[in-house]
């Protein structure tokens, strides 16, 4: 794999940016109340809210989609397999959501290992899949071409501003 472009990698930042105040902030400032009131850190990753940060990723990535490819003449087998991830995504994470939110009330239903390792590989996954999707769909926008074109404009003008 080539080293990206500078559009490229603005387009990754771009992800990053919105990811990181999308879904990563609420679970930063979770850690950060956690280390203040002495609890573990490691209580932060039991939480239910990677389940409903999850369902926003993928919704994030469905809509992406569409709003792509509403204008295509037929979507593609593998946009119909990311949508149907997302879909299914949605669904798991949202079941899983209920099962967490459910549990304390009800004493029968104990949440183990594997629940919170399901929890946060399906995160993993909504996250992998946002990355690949906004990177793709730019792409094919180009717009990692037009933030190139950006920076090189920009860096013009002030080559010309200095001379």
């Amino acid at each position: 794999m080539a080293f990206p472009n500078s559009g490229e990698r603005k387009l990754l930042a771009l992800w990053l940016y919105e990811i990181g105040a999308f879904a990563l902030l609420p679970l930063i400032i979770y850690v950060l109340v956690y280390l203040l009131i002495g609890e573990e850190v490691v209580q932060v990753l039991l939480l239910p809210e990677w389940l409903f940060i999850t369902v926003l990723l993928y919704g994030s990535i469905l809509g992406k989609l569409v709003v792509h490819f509403r204008d295509y003449a037929g979507y593609l087998p593998r946009i119909r397999r990311t949508i149907a991830q997302g879909v299914l995504g949605i669904l798991i994470a949202s079941v899983l959501l209920c099962v967490s939110i459910i549990a304390p009330f009800v004493t029968e239903i104990t949440l183990g290992t594997f629940f919170y390792a399901a929890q946060f590989s399906l995160f993993t996954h909504a996250l992998w899949q946002s990355a690949q999707v906004h990177y793709k769909v730019g792409k094919l926008e180009g717009l990692d071409e037009e933030l190139a074109s950006r920076e090189r404009k920009s860096d013009e003008a002030t080559s010309t501003d200095v001379a």
